[in-house]
């Protein structure tokens, strides 16, 4: 009996030793990270993982989605705004977009929209990219190459098209008013014309040399000779340029003309947030002001 009492005790010590050191739990324990003996016995470097409850793990999962989102929209900042301009009325409103100069390739934004502070958004629609007057021409979507921008207007286009600027385009500005104004660089009509070739008598050259730039004449003198008079109607426009430049290095200036459609404000004067948020509603950029 006193032996059978004995047993009892022992088994009872070894029981409360083994709940108290992990019991049912102390296999799950073995998960954990653990540190090896330190040297000369061993390297001392840790080993194993810590295990997580279901919540844990979902936060884990979560953690993972939000570093993947940040990497894409980081890709997105390539391209930022850079500033805008209220105006007066929806007509003057533009917001001034930017890619990147370091930009390794070019950047589809039809699709995008532009958001104000309010939650209210337009979206980027496909454009022009040789805008020929007069014509139907086909539209595509819109890629900002490196270094390029976008003039992203409230208001409709003048011309009923979004379109990329090129070296003609100042031509636009003789009878229609864009925001911010298209620079006039068109060539002059006379470049790489062999005016000896050509019947061009010296009033005819000294009236061409004297147009301003970028101007189609409306009121040719009819003292000029006919032939003159031919060259000018037919060469001293917008499409004219294009047809005769658009093969050319130069002939785009790295510009954009994109036109909302909006027949109101979208920014408040007093104080707004501008928002450009991608096809899959990320936000590229924003700008307050």
């Amino acid at each position: 009996m006193r032996d059978l009492i004995g047993l009892i005790v022992i088994v009872s010590f070894l029981w409360v030793v083994w709940f108290f050191t992990g019991g049912p739990e102390r296999e799950g324990a073995r998960g954990g990270i653990f540190l090896k003996p330190l040297a000369p016995v061993d390297s001392g470097e840790t080993y194993g993982s810590l295990p997580f409850s279901n919540g844990d793990s979902k936060k884990q999962t979560n953690n993972t989605i939000s570093e993947q989102t940040s990497v894409d929209l980081s890709l997105s900042n390539s391209i930022f705004i850079s500033g805008h301009t209220g105006g007066k009325n929806y007509v003057q409103e533009y917001v001034d977009v930017h890619a990147e100069n370091k930009n390794t390739s070019s950047v589809l934004i039809t699709g995008w929209r532009i958001q104000n502070k309010s939650g209210f958004a337009a979206e980027i629609k496909n454009a022009v990219a040789v805008l020929l007057l007069g014509q139907s021409d086909s539209t595509g979507p819109i890629f900002l190459s490196p270094g390029e921008r976008a003039y992203i207007a409230t208001g409709r286009s003048p011309i009923g098209s979004s379109f990329k600027e090129n070296i003609c385009s100042g031509y636009l500005e003789q009878f229609q008013d864009f925001y911010p104004p298209i620079q006039k660089q068109c060539p002059s009509p006379l470049s790489d014309i062999n005016i000896s070739s050509e019947t061009f008598d010296k009033d005819c050259v000294a009236y061409i040399n004297n147009i301003e730039r970028c101007q189609a004449p409306t009121d040719i003198p009819k003292e000029l000779s006919a032939t003159c008079r031919s060259f000018i109607t037919t060469n001293i426009n917008h499409n004219a340029c294009v047809i005769k430049n658009q093969g050319t290095n130069n002939f785009y200036t790295g510009a954009w003309r994109i036109f909302l459609g909006l027949d109101r404000e979208l920014w408040n004067n007093s104080g707004d947030t501008i928002r450009l948020i991608d096809s899959s509603g990320g936000m590229v950029d924003s700008k307050s002001y």
